[in-house]
């Protein structure tokens, strides 16, 4: 439950204990209200000291409970290129008939705004508390390096 997680966090942060956590949106009946008290689950992660943060929408891959969903809602199929499925995407495949793909749209990227700013701070500590091991990395291996922080922060 959202109350256990959040018992979880804080007893975690007490023993010093790194807390990651990943979120989905739009998973099936979910509504815009449980939605949105993702986002203010968000809030009390970062506040209560979490570690790693990130959201996703709910994708239906083959071979999962999610993937049948999908099929009987008519929104997958056997024969699709199922490479074009991700996380990442701009079309939810497993929202609930009710949902307005919209209203969706804007509290989802409201969570990764505040996961996006959250995870900026985070390179930014960890920039400040190690430049100089930074900068060695950087310099050895640029290009996966550059491409790390461009992941880090505009795909989050």
């Amino acid at each position: 439950t959202v109350e256990t997680n959040k018992r979880s966090i804080i007893v975690c942060k007490k023993h010093d204990i790194m807390v990651y956590g990943s979120l989905m949106f739009g998973v099936p009946g979910e509504k815009i209200e449980d939605m949105e008290k993702t986002v203010e689950f968000i809030n009390f992660a970062i506040k209560n000291g979490a570690d790693r943060l990130w959201s996703f929408v709910a994708t239906p891959f083959p071979h999962t409970q999610f993937w049948e969903i999908a099929k009987q809602k008519g929104t997958v199929s056997g024969d699709m290129d199922t490479s074009a499925l991700s996380h990442h995407t701009d079309r939810p495949l497993l929202l609930d008939d009710d949902i307005d793909t919209k209203e969706f749209f804007d509290v989802y990227n409201k969570g990764k705004k505040k996961l996006r700013i959250f995870n900026y701070r985070l390179i930014l500590r960890f920039v400040k508390k190690h430049p100089l091991e930074i900068i060695s990395m950087v310099v050895k291996e640029p290009d996966y390096w550059i491409k790390r922080m461009y992941r880090q922060l505009y795909t989050q």
